[in-house]
Order: structure tokens, then C-alpha cells, then sequence
């Protein structure tokens, strides 16, 4: 399923919460990296997560299989830093 929100902080912000959200939280192994986006996989799914700077602030758009409800409570983790 995809995710989409937009928050203030800024991109390696996000991607930096994502890791440790999604990798010491959840145990999910990193799997790749981009300036703009991270990827995990673990528990028989994953999840990408990839930000970019705009106007109103930054979107987020994550990517999850299997990992929906995990992927839901780190947009509204995000949301919050509003």
C-alpha cells in the first residue's frame, strides 16, 4: 500500500526518523539508501520511505507490504512534527 503526507522537517530529517523508526523499532534491516529515500526488509514484507522539499514543506510518500499499520503510525508521527 502507498502513504503520502507532507511535514515540515525537513528530508534527512525524515529519512533519519524512518531509520530509526522502521530500523532499531521494528528491527527491519536497511536494504538501500538514496539522499532523497531508504528502504527496509524484514518479517516477510518492507517498507520505502522517500522525501523531497517542497513549497509547503516536505511530502513523504512511503511504500509498505505487510508493514501497513507500522507505516501509518510513522506518517502520523510525522503529521505530529507539524
Amino acid at each position: 500500500m502507498r502513504y503520502e503526507t507532507t511535514t515540515r522537517a525537513i528530508p534527512p530529517t525524515v529519512l533519519a526518523l524512518a531509520r530509526e523508526f522502521f530500523g532499531q523499532h521494528y528491527g527491519l534491516r536497511e536494504v538501500s539508501a538514496t539522499p532523497r529515500s531508504v528502504s527496509f526488509e524484514g518479517g516477510g514484507g518492507g517498507v520505502a520511505v522517500s522525501a523531497r522539499g517542497t513549497r509547503e514543506g516536505t511530502a513523504v510518500e512511503v511504500v509498505a507490504r505487510e508493514w501497513d499499520y507500522q507505516a501509518q503510525e510513522f506518517l502520523r508521527l510525522l503529521r505530529q512534527a507539524r
